[in-house]
């Protein structure tokens, strides 16, 4: 028998007002073991987006998408294959087709974010954040972290609790899941 809940964490961020704040931070003495990874290899912030047909038809369409902050931004560029999209100009008008295009595209464009990963070892004071009373997994959280001086408000993503000799050890883990070999290889 398998049993399938789905999980919805709470936003424990500064920018809300429900939930009581939850800061993760060095500076704060309760983390340690800290890993942080940010990986920019596969980001993309511009597509080209080809659709309708074959290029050996001569009747491809082609949208561009911009998901640059500002204009100056380094275009980082991936051409986007939706050439199975066709246009049928009984069903929709170019400029609706375009559209359809181009969210298509953007929708795969954001496939090619940055991804930033943190893990560490939370440090469980008695006066300090306790887990499954003041945060669990699913929370968004505040982690500020001095070594690469930033700071950003991401989710719990895994978590993993060891108990072992009288040591009982929490480690988080916040942001994106990272790729295995196999994803990062496609």
């Amino acid at each position: 028998k398998m049993i399938f809940k789905v999980f919805k964490g709470k936003d424990r961020t500064q920018s809300q007002t429900t939930n009581s704040f939850v800061v993760f931070s060095d500076e704060l003495k309760n983390i340690q073991n800290e890993n942080t990874t940010i990986d920019s290899s596969r980001f993309r912030n511009y597509g080209v987006i080809v659709g309708n047909g074959k290029f050996e038809e001569g009747k491809q369409i082609q949208v561009d998408v911009d998901l640059r902050e500002a204009a100056a931004d380094y275009k980082q560029i991936i051409y986007i294959d939706q050439t199975g999209m066709i246009y049928d100009e009984t069903k929709q008008t170019l400029a609706e087709y375009k559209v359809q295009l181009a969210q298509a595209g953007r929708e795969d464009l954001e496939k090619f974010n940055e991804i930033k990963n943190f893990t560490f070892d939370a440090i469980n004071k008695k006066d300090g954040l306790r887990y499954m009373e003041d945060y669990d997994i699913g929370d968004m959280c505040e982690v500020f972290l001095s070594s690469i001086r930033s700071s950003y408000s991401v989710r719990i993503i895994e978590l993993n609790e060891v108990f072992k000799e009288s040591v009982h050890r929490l480690t988080l883990q916040f942001g994106d899941k990272l790729a295995t070999i196999n994803e990062r290889s496609k």
